[in-house]
């Protein structure tokens, strides 16, 4: 079974392995694994990890003092630990020095989880694979020991990869907290702006109408443009809701372009700050050396979807360089669409267009 493709878990030999990293680990195949799981109802138990089947969407537990496994659905629990730590060896990044732009720091992003029953969980990860059903990250302690864990999506009502880019920006002390805000102010005004200059395209309002509606917005920041709109019966709110739906990805430019633009902080800070955020390098494409086969095996539609460009094969493995690093729904579709694990890097928006262009042929 290839790692990070297979969906049946039993022991180390099928535990995703994180992107740029595989798992070392002394267990033996098919052997019951340590483990403590945390059930939706409250409890706490410790055990034996029988065998963890995401296709069938349960986990065989044995808990303390009991021989026969249970069967626990998906939602029936919060997560899983199991308690013997691993190694993770490092992938080698098969990339020329001049197209690293920014290594992530060796502590690893912070991951942040909320549970659907109003719980939070923070910690430091060295990676983490995500799927439609469930979260697979590694929490690193303070020792350096790594746990793999499992969160199962029907508990979980949200997650977090790396601190906010702002956040890291000013603990550096690369921006003041006075140009943040001041960036965060203009992000907001510009998705505003953009949002009525889509919906005076559709024709649903009159510029007039936008420039009225975003002169009384002044004087309540903390009103939408959307919200005035509806009040004044200039727009329902079923059309409000399926408009912001439709331009969501036109009007959102990034809050680092715009600081960039702002002139407060340099494109190569931005990038660094990234780079450490979700824990994933940044590579320029710009003249980088792409191997044809990869790119011939990938195809055009998948690339365009995702907005994604191949680079390489290490092996097993696919480096695919994306613009959106959040999007894990990216990477589970391009490994399930070709069959093998990839091996996530940022590039820019602007690098990866040019890619596309010169190596697919248009639409």
């Amino acid at each position: 079974m290839e790692q990070g493709v297979g969906v049946r878990v039993a022991g180390v030999e099928g535990w995703p392995a994180p992107g740029h990293f595989t798992v070392v680990s002394e267990a033996v195949p098919g052997e019951a694994e340590e483990a403590s799981v945390h059930l939706t109802d409250g409890r706490a138990l410790s055990g034996r990890a029988v065998r963890l089947d995401c296709d069938g969407r349960m986990l065989e537990f044995v808990p303390d003092g009991e021989v026969k496994p249970w069967v626990v659905p998906f939602s029936g629990f919060k997560s899983l630990q199991l308690a013997r730590p691993v190694k993770l060896g490092a992938v080698r990044l098969a990339i020329p020095a001049g197209n690293i732009e920014a290594l992530p720091s060796a502590s690893g992003p912070r991951f942040t989880i909320r549970f659907k029953d109003g719980t939070e969980l923070s910690a430091r990860i060295a990676g983490v694979v995500a799927r439609g059903f469930g979260l697979f990250p590694y929490l690193a302690d303070e020792a350096g020991s790594v746990f793999r864990w499992f969160m199962p999506s029907d508990a979980t009502a949200g997650y977090r990869i790396g601190d906010p880019l702002g956040k890291i920006l000013v603990e550096r002390g690369v921006l003041t907290q006075g140009d943040l805000d001041a960036g965060l102010a203009r992000q907001r005004q510009q998705r505003e702006s953009r949002f009525g200059e889509y919906l005076c395209r559709r024709g649903l309002v009159t510029p007039q109408e936008v420039e009225a509606c975003l002169a009384a917005q002044k004087a309540q920041v903390q009103r939408r443009l959307g919200e005035l709109l509806v009040e004044r019966g200039l727009l329902t709110a079923a059309q409000r809701d399926l408009a912001l739906a439709d331009q969501e990805t036109e009007r959102n430019m990034p809050l680092g372009e715009i600081l960039v633009r702002m002139g407060v902080v340099s494109r190569k800070a931005i990038r660094q700050a990234l780079a450490d955020q979700f824990g994933l390098p940044w590579v320029a494409l710009d003249g980088f050396a792409f191997e044809r086969g990869v790119v011939e095996a990938f195809p055009a539609e998948l690339a365009r979807r995702h907005f994604a460009m191949p680079l390489y094969r290490a092996g097993s493995r696919l480096a695919v360089a994306l613009a959106n690093p959040v999007s894990w729904e990216a990477v589970e579709d391009i490994e399930s669409a070709l069959g093998t694990p990839v091996n996530a890097v940022l590039a820019s928006r602007e690098d990866i267009a040019g890619a596309l262009g010169r190596h697919y042929r248009p639409a």
